[in-house]
């Protein structure tokens, strides 16, 4: 989120010489150039953070840092978001563990992923009074590393266990479908209870 915030803030920084270059293409009866700086400057704006809002900032802040990560990293990512309530009864610091550790990862997984096109696929939606947050990317594990992580691997199992623990405090559920060359990962937690 930092560095989405210093992308913006060297884009406002800079947003005054752009002006002073169009009104001069105004002043030149330059209208064309003008029109391709202006289009060229909001594309760089536009570039500079990602449109995610949900209303529930949590979401918004994780899966535009995921994005931003993803991005810098060459990993493709697509999303469908839709209908998340601000106000749902998930405690924030759960759903950090949460969307954190699935998205994370999600981008760890696809990273160790070698002459293959690099993907991210996010789903989340409410349903009823369900928040459904799915995530399916493209892994590969080599034969010594499937051993070593079984049982002393750091970063994924002790982020899964988390989302399960999150998962299970709220009487929800966690699901892990995988196959040779894919992780899709399914948690669903009910919102309407309160803790």
């Amino acid at each position: 989120m930092t560095n989405t915030f210093k992308n913006i803030q060297s884009v406002i920084h800079d947003v005054n010489k752009q002006l002073i270059y169009i009104e001069k293409c105004i002043v030149e009866n330059s209208s064309q150039d003008a029109v391709i700086h202006i289009n060229q400057t909001l594309q760089t704006v536009h570039n500079s953070y990602h449109l995610i809002n949900t209303g529930n900032l949590i979401i918004d802040a994780l899966v535009g840092y995921t994005l931003n990560t993803a991005k810098h990293r060459k990993i493709d990512v697509t999303h469908q978001i839709h209908a998340v309530p601000n106000n749902i009864s998930i405690e924030r610091y759960d759903l950090c563990i949460l969307m954190g550790n699935i998205l994370d990862n999600a981008i760890e997984a696809v990273e160790g992923v070698r002459q293959r096109t690099k993907w991210i696929k996010i789903n989340i939606h409410s349903k009823k009074n369900f928040l459904i947050v799915q995530v399916i990317n493209p892994y590969e594990i080599s034969h010594v590393e499937s051993k070593s992580c079984r049982h002393d691997c750091k970063t994924h199992g002790y982020g899964l266990d988390n989302i399960r623990s999150v998962a299970d405090k709220y009487g929800g559920s966690m699901s892990i479908l995988k196959n040779e060359s894919t992780f899709d990962i399914i948690a669903v937690l009910p919102f309407s209870k309160r803790i």
